[in-house]
C-alpha cells in the first residue's frame, strides 16, 4: 500500500490537540510600580494635564492636620508643611531633606513596598487642596522651602513656567557662588586642576564644578 506523504506544513496538525484558553472578564491593568525596594515618585515631572487645576476648598479654622491621601493611618501633614509619622507609637514630626533643586522631601515607608520619596509641597496640596497629579504646585513667594498651605497653589505647567523668575546665577539669591567665582573656577580648570581640587575651595560638589566647567550651568557668564 502506497502512503501519500504529508506536506511539511501539515505535519503534526492531526495529532496535536488544539489548545483552548478560557478568559475571564477583562480586568484593569495593574498599577505600575517602579522596580526595586526604593522607588521615588517624579514630582514636577509628571505628564501634564490640560484640565483646570483644583482650587483651594474652604477649610475650618481648626482643620490644621489631615491624613496624606493613600497613607491614611500612617502619615499626616499639617497646614504649615510638617509631615507627621504615626508609626511605632507616639506621632513624631519627620525631618525633611533639602534636594539639590531646593525642594523639601521626606521618605514614607510601607511594609512590602519599602521607602518612597515625596515632595512636601505636593503632599500638602494633595491633603488640603486636591489631587495635583498632572499639575505643578507653585510656591507663591518663590521660596521652595516654604510649604505652608497659604503659600501653595496648584497650577498648570504652562502657568508655572510663566511665573518662574528670570533671574540667573548669583541674582537668584540662593547661589553660594558669584560670577567672579565662576570665572576663577574655569580658569583653574583650564590650568589642569581637577574637579575635586577646585570643589575643595568652594561650598559646592565636584559635580557642580564639572557642570560649571562644561558650561551646562552658568552659561551666561563668559
Amino acid at each position: 500500500m502506497t502512503r501519500t506523504p504529508i506536506p511539511l506544513s501539515e505535519r503534526g496538525r492531526a495529532t496535536r490537540a488544539p489548545q483552548r484558553y478560557i478568559f475571564g472578564p477583562r480586568a484593569e491593568p495593574p498599577t505600575r510600580v517602579a522596580p526595586g525596594r526604593r522607588h521615588y515618585e517624579r514630582c514636577e515631572m509628571n505628564t501634564f494635564s490640560n484640565e483646570t487645576p483644583p482650587t483651594r476648598p474652604v477649610l475650618g479654622e481648626h482643620d490644621v492636620e489631615r491624613w496624606i491621601p493613600g497613607w491614611e493611618g500612617e502619615y499626616s501633614v499639617t497646614r504649615d508643611g510638617s509631615v507627621i509619622s504615626h508609626k511605632g507609637g507616639e506621632p513624631r514630626k519627620m525631618t525633611p531633606r533639602v534636594r539639590a533643586n531646593g525642594y523639601l522631601r521626606v521618605n514614607l515607608w510601607r511594609r512590602g513596598r519599602g521607602a518612597s520619596g515625596h515632595y512636601i509641597h505636593r503632599l500638602v496640596a494633595a491633603a488640603f487642596i486636591g489631587d495635583p497629579a498632572g499639575f505643578d504646585v507653585d510656591h507663591l513667594d518663590r521660596d521652595r522651602a516654604n510649604n505652608r498651605l497659604s503659600n501653595l497653589e496648584i497650577v498648570t505647567h504652562a502657568e508655572n513656567v510663566r511665573r518662574a523668575p528670570t533671574a540667573r546665577g548669583a541674582d537668584m539669591g540662593r547661589s553660594p557662588l558669584t560670577d567672579n567665582d565662576i570665572v576663577t573656577i574655569r580658569e583653574r580648570r583650564s590650568r589642569g586642576e581637577t574637579f575635586v581640587e577646585i570643589a575643595a575651595d568652594y561650598p559646592v560638589t565636584r559635580t557642580a564644578i564639572g557642570n560649571i566647567c562644561r558650561r551646562t550651568t552658568w552659561r551666561h557668564v563668559a
